[in-house]
Formats: C-alpha cells, structure tokens, sequence
C-alpha cells in the first residue's frame, strides 16, 4: 500500500484471483471507484517479492530524502527570519537612540538616552543569540517596552515644553 499516491497490490491466490478481478475487471474497477484508491491485483505464486521490495525501498528513500529537503528548507528560513528580526530591532534601537540623543543635544534629558542606548544594546545582544534552527519565536515585546518607557519621560517633558512655548490664543 502507498496511501500518498493512494494505491494499493491486493495479492491474491491464484484460486481466487478471477473472483477478484472480475467479469471484465468489474469487481476490481468497482472497488477502485469505491474506495479512490488505483488497486492493482497479483497472483501470490507469480508475485517476485523481492522486486517489490527493492520498488518499496527506492520509494521510501526518495520520500526521506524529500522530507530532508523540506526540513532544511524550513530551517533556513526560519534562520532568514530570525536575521531580518534582528537587523529590525537593530534599525528600531538605532532610531531610538538617535532620536533620544537627538533630544538630549537639545537640552532636554540625557538619562533617558543612556537607557534607550542600554535597551537597544540589550535587545541586539538577546536577538544575536538566536538560534538558527528556531521554528518560530515569539515576539519580544520586554526589549519593546522598555525602550518605550526609556522614550516615554523625553516625550512627556518635549510636550509640556512645546505646550508651555506655545502662544495663548484668545
């Protein structure tokens, strides 16, 4: 049986083998549109096992050699994907800490820039140790948050400055 190319080899004695097949190969098309699969039927003292052995084991190689290939594939790309993560966390911690340094040239705050600066270098240094045979990971959102917060004191304190700068309007 090969239940991926959905067909079977019923062997059946020789006794038996027209009560299998058949007027015409009515029984065997029968049970072949019954069942979807295609059935092919020999008769057990004509039946060359090792042929078929060797048919079964050129079979099943070429299947492991294709299922291999698709779990190597699979590992390269999850590689890949783990590369692309990592250089966008790279880029994300890049920008943040230009534009905290950015606002801490402007005399707004330097602490939160050394935090984003940590945060970034944390985050690079956690992505680099990721496994390239990874399946899947999840999303670091910890590294993603901190450097929010980092960010967070430098945005509220530009706002109240920009808000105080601000003209009244009558």
């Amino acid at each position: 049986m090969n239940p991926e190319d959905r067909q079977a080899h019923v062997l059946v004695p020789e006794d038996q083998l027209s009560l299998a097949i058949g007027k015409e190969g009515q029984n065997v098309r029968l049970a072949a549109k019954l069942t979807g699969w295609k059935i092919d039927i020999k008769d057990t003292a004509k039946y060359d096992y090792a042929e078929e052995d060797q048919k079964i084991a050129e079979q099943l190689a070429i299947r492991q050699a294709a299922e291999e290939a698709r779990l190597a594939k699979e590992a390269a790309e999850a590689a890949e994907l783990a590369a692309w993560k990592a250089e966008d966390e790279a880029y994300e911690a890049e920008k943040a800490a230009r534009l905290a340094a950015e606002a801490a040239a402007a005399g707004e705050a330097a602490e939160p820039a050394d935090a984003v600066a940590t945060t970034a270098t944390l985050a690079a240094e956690a992505e680099a140790e990721v496994a390239p045979e990874a399946e899947e990971t999840a999303p670091d959102s910890a590294a993603d948050e901190a450097a929010a917060e980092a960010i967070a004191p430098a945005t509220a304190e530009r706002e109240a400055t920009s808000a105080s700068a601000a003209p009244e309007e009558e």
